[in-house]
């Protein structure tokens, strides 16, 4: 995984991505949702990908921790966030190698960890930065995030099922809940579909493609996907919310 390139693409959407990233604010209603109905309070929060802060203020408003720690490999992150919530620390970099806070009773993150490279090593990290009791909330997107794009041989190829991702979770985690959902975007013309998905600072096609091949693949994108004259970007969120598992 390209992460240079990967944060470069969302630096440069910052603007744009909270009025087009409509699936992860909903997936980040739901998670916080979810996470209500543990009737408990989390007095560290550690939250990692903040973005612009769509996931942050949800915590804000709804968990209302006491101390609340901000991860983020882009630079403007850090900028927005730090400008619009007083948070406790702001921690720059990749995660998977950037420090985490200790007795955290809550980990949370939204629309990340498909850009990541070592989930397991990561989840054993997390795990050990929780408190014995402590829960661990991430979305992330399945294998049928993206079909149509996908369709045509572009696009993240590091979607996971639900299984390996339990399985992946399993030493450290026990599953509270699982949920996933598919939801369709539709748009005007399949340029308006490549246009969503470059202001969510993803880029579908990471290889350089000719203006005659890539107009090839918007005309042949509607005529295979449209329907009633609009044209669909499938998403594929997926829920987990996992607890600490107690030491024997």
């Amino acid at each position: 995984m390209n992460k240079t390139l990967i944060s470069s693409r969302f630096n440069k959407s910052f603007i744009t991505y909270d009025k087009q990233a409509v699936i992860q604010f909903k997936t980040a209603q739901k998670m916080i949702f979810e996470l209500k109905k543990q009737n408990r309070e989390f007095a560290t929060i550690f939250e990692i990908g903040a973005g612009t802060g769509i996931l942050t203020g949800l915590i804000y408003n709804e968990l209302k921790p006491e101390y609340l720690y901000v991860n983020d490999i882009c630079e403007n992150s850090k900028v927005v966030i730090e400008s619009r919530f007083a948070v406790t620390k702001f921690i720059q970099g990749d995660i998977e190698s950037a420090e985490v806070p200790g007795q955290c009773s809550l980990i949370i993150s939204n629309a990340v960890f498909q850009w990541l490279d070592d989930l397991p090593k990561l989840f054993e990290k997390l795990s050990n930065s929780l408190t014995n009791d402590g829960i661990f909330a991430f979305s992330t997107f399945g294998v049928r995030n993206y079909n149509e794009v996908r369709y045509f041989g572009y696009g993240l190829d590091s979607y996971i099922e639900i299984a390996v991702m339990t399985e992946y979770l399993q030493p450290f985690f026990d599953v509270i809940s699982i949920s996933e959902s598919i939801e369709t975007m539709w748009f005007n013309s399949s340029g308006d579909v490549f246009k969503h998905i470059s202001a969510t600072g993803v880029n579908g096609i990471s290889q350089p493609v000719s203006f005659a091949a890539m107009k090839a693949m918007l005309k042949e994108y509607e005529k295979k996907f449209s329907l009633n004259e609009k044209i669909p970007l499938t998403y594929h969120p997926q829920i987990f919310i996992v607890r600490k598992k107690k030491c024997p």
